[in-house]
């Protein structure tokens, strides 16, 4: 869960930036991508059953390839 909500501070955070025209032009750019693919994730993964509280920590599992994770995050992890 505190991936979530990471993730989600993260999110604000770029928001934040873009709102106030922030001079990070490279910065702005990731964080508008990074909005962009989080919300095709969300359209993507809300039709399952656990939805985002589910697909944040199995992400993190798939970057880190933690063992405990494979199971229930094996849906997230096919490439």
């Amino acid at each position: 869960f505190g991936h979530v909500a990471f993730n989600v501070l993260f999110v604000l955070l770029c928001v934040w930036f873009l709102l106030f025209n922030v001079s990070f032009v490279s910065f702005r750019v990731l964080c508008l991508l990074f909005i962009v693919v989080l919300s095709l994730v969300l359209s993507r993964f809300s039709r399952s059953e656990s939805g985002w509280f589910h697909f944040s920590p199995c992400l993190y599992c798939c970057t880190t390839q933690t063992r405990s994770c494979e199971c229930r995050c094996r849906f997230v992890c096919r490439t």
